[in-house]
């Protein structure tokens, strides 16, 4: 059962640390996506 636990805990653990991953990489894929549109633009 402790081990359970444990990988249980590891897995939410991993699971929050790429959510927190992807919300941070969002904004900067929008951000890529704008620069790359004023690039297009520019040429």
């Amino acid at each position: 059962m402790l081990s359970m636990l444990k990988i249980w805990k590891t897995q939410v653990k991993k699971h929050i640390f790429r959510r927190k991953m992807m919300t941070l990489l969002k904004p900067l894929q929008g951000i890529n996506h704008i620069l790359r549109k004023t690039r297009k633009h520019g040429h």
